[in-house]
């Protein structure tokens, strides 16, 4: 679900130590967009520790100057919010802030590492998708070419 949420530069610096945390040092905005991190992480978040997304802590981190920052969550991450603000009485936005936030804070206590290599082969697997797309998609064109090329010729033995 497409949404606009107001952010803060403690989020979005959250946001790269759990894609590090997550994908490694060497993923980027671009190989894994924050929309897709902040959905892992909405969907890993314990609810039992609903609690501590309350804390002064974060409340702290919450009072920065916002920007606009426009992200797509998962169907079933946006169902965890929508229970969770619900439950906390905080607006979207800044449940979303605080589950980045609390997560970043404790993301070694939330990873393993056979989490880590199913994360890894989760992220090769959606490459592999992306790829797959990639090449259908650059077939049809060939043959598009193809047909084309095909059709000029037989129009210049005529």
């Amino acid at each position: 679900m497409r949404r606009v949420i107001a952010v803060t530069e403690a989020f979005n610096k959250a946001i790269v130590k759990l894609r590090s945390a997550y994908f490694g040092e060497k993923a980027t905005a671009k190989t894994h967009r924050d929309s897709y991190i902040i959905s892992i992480v909405i969907l890993r978040f314990n609810a039992d520790n609903k609690g501590d997304l309350l804390s002064d802590e974060l409340a702290e981190l919450d009072n920065q100057v916002k920007t606009s920052k426009t992200i797509s969550l998962q169907l079933s991450a946006d169902e965890v919010v929508s229970g969770l603000q619900t439950i906390l009485g905080l607006s979207e936005s800044e449940m979303i802030r605080r589950i980045v936030y609390y997560s970043a804070m404790h993301i070694e206590e939330l990873k393993t590492p056979s989490e880590r290599a199913f994360d890894d082969l989760d992220a090769i697997r959606l490459k592999i998708s992306v790829l797959e797309k990639q090449l259908h998609n650059a077939i049809q064109t060939l043959k598009e070419f193809k047909d084309l090329v095909g059709g000029e010729e037989n129009d210049k033995s005529r």
